[in-house]
C-alpha cells in the first residue's frame, strides 16, 4: 500500500490547478495565486520564490529557464535561479 509521507501547508497562497512543473535543476516548481514556488527536495517543505505584480489565475509552462503563466489575458515569465540556490 502506497500513502503519503510528507505533508505541508506553507503560507505561499492559494495554489493554481495543474500548474507544476520540473525544472532544468531537476526541483519541483508551481504557481500560487500569488506567485512562484519551489519545494525542497530535502525536507519537502514548499517556499515562495517570487512574487507576482498581479494574481496569477492559470497556465504554466517552462521552456528553458523561463517560467511563464498568465493574470487574466495577460503572459508573465519569470526566470528560474541557477541550479544550487
Amino acid at each position: 500500500t502506497q500513502q503519503v509521507t510528507k505533508r505541508s501547508n506553507p503560507d505561499i497562497g492559494s495554489p493554481v490547478y495543474n500548474a507544476t512543473v520540473i525544472g532544468p535543476d531537476r526541483r519541483i516548481y508551481g504557481l500560487t495565486n500569488t506567485g512562484v514556488f519551489t519545494i525542497d527536495p530535502q525536507s519537502g517543505q514548499a517556499k515562495l520564490i517570487a512574487k507576482s505584480p498581479v494574481p496569477i489565475t492559470g497556465g504554466v509552462a517552462l521552456i528553458g529557464n523561463t517560467l511563464y503563466c498568465e493574470s487574466t489575458a495577460d503572459v508573465y515569465s519569470y526566470e528560474l535561479p541557477e541550479a544550487g540556490m
